[in-house]
């Protein structure tokens, strides 16, 4: 396996125990407050693949949930819960979380694509 195939292995890995967490946190949340899950997988639009001319794995979100993770924020003007205003920057930190990338040299392409390096 190149080192290319195990990054994309693990990062497809690391997709997969996130969104194993974020089912079972949804479903425990749905239980404790009378709601049904909301949860969808299909909601989490993504394609990871082997970027060969640029020596990348290229991980796209160009909508869907994981966009939406990454990219919108809620920022409180005050103290009542419809105090806030929604803003939309790239949060390294949640990407890194969710795909599991603070080992590896990455970049990010128009707040939609993240490629990982081999080297």
């Amino acid at each position: 396996m190149s080192k290319l195939e195990k990054i994309k292995s693990q990062i497809e890995t690391n997709i997969y125990n996130f969104l194993n967490a974020e089912e079972k946190s949804d479903k425990e949340w749905s239980e404790k407050h009378g709601f049904s899950c909301s949860f969808k997988r299909s909601d989490y639009d993504y394609l990871v693949r082997i970027n060969e001319d640029e020596n990348a794995v290229s991980i796209t979100f160009d909508g869907g949930m994981f966009y939406e993770l990454i990219n919108t924020h809620f920022v409180s003007t005050g103290k009542g819960a419809e105090d806030y205003i929604e803003e939309s920057w790239f949060c390294s930190d949640t990407a890194e979380e969710i795909f599991g990338l603070s080992k590896y040299h990455w970049e990010i392409w128009n707040k939609v694509s993240i490629d990982v390096f081999a080297n």
